[in-house]
C-alpha cells in the first residue's frame, strides 16, 4: 500500500512539473525606426521582442496579426525565419514594418513555434503601442515626410 502511495505521489507531481513548468514565449512590442537595408535612411517599424525564460530551446515558426475587423493576415516580418532557434533564457527581436500595422490596425498579435503552439499579444498594450505608431506615422507626413507608399495610406483611410 505504501509503494502505491509512493508512486501515486511521484505521478502526480511529475505531471504537476510538466504542466506547470512548460516552457512559454513571452513577447513585448515597441514602435521606433530601424536603419534600411542599404543604411541611408531609416523606416518606422513594430519592433517584437520574443523572450524564452524556459530551460529548452524554442524554434520559431511564423507570425500572423488579427485586423480589427477579424481577419487573419501575414505581416511583413524581418529578423527571424522559420526554424530559428531561440536559445532558452534569451530573447530576439523581429521587426514589422509601419505599413503592415497601421494599414489594417492590428489587434492581436500571435508567435507560432515548431510544434504549432500559440502565443498571443493583445489587449491594452498592443492597442496602446499600435496608436502611437499611427500618431508617429501621421506627424511625420504632416510634416511632408513620406513615411510608406501612397497606396497602402489610401487603403488604410478607405478601411476607416
Amino acid at each position: 500500500m505504501e509503494l502505491l502511495a509512493n508512486l501515486g505521489s511521484t505521478f502526480v507531481s511529475r505531471c504537476m512539473d510538466l504542466l506547470l513548468g512548460r516552457d512559454r514565449l513571452k513577447l513585448y512590442v515597441m514602435w521606433g525606426s530601424q536603419p534600411n537595408a542599404d543604411e541611408i535612411g531609416t523606416f518606422l517599424c513594430l519592433n517584437v521582442k520574443v523572450v524564452n525564460p524556459g530551460n529548452t530551446s524554442i524554434f520559431f515558426e511564423r507570425i500572423e496579426a488579427v485586423d480589427r475587423n477579424g481577419e487573419t493576415y501575414f505581416p511583413l516580418y524581418w529578423g527571424l525565419k522559420a526554424g530559428h532557434e531561440i536559445p532558452p533564457k534569451n530573447n530576439v527581436v523581429g521587426r514589422i514594418p509601419c505599413g503592415h500595422v497601421a494599414k489594417p490596425e492590428m489587434k492581436e498579435l500571435r508567435v507560432y513555434d515548431a510544434t504549432e503552439r500559440r502565443y498571443r499579444l493583445r489587449g491594452r498594450g498592443l492597442r496602446k503601442v499600435v496608436r502611437g505608431l499611427i500618431e508617429e506615422i501621421d506627424r511625420l507626413e504632416g510634416l511632408g515626410f513620406e513615411v510608406h507608399s501612397r497606396k497602402t495610406r489610401e487603403r488604410r483611410k478607405s478601411t476607416s
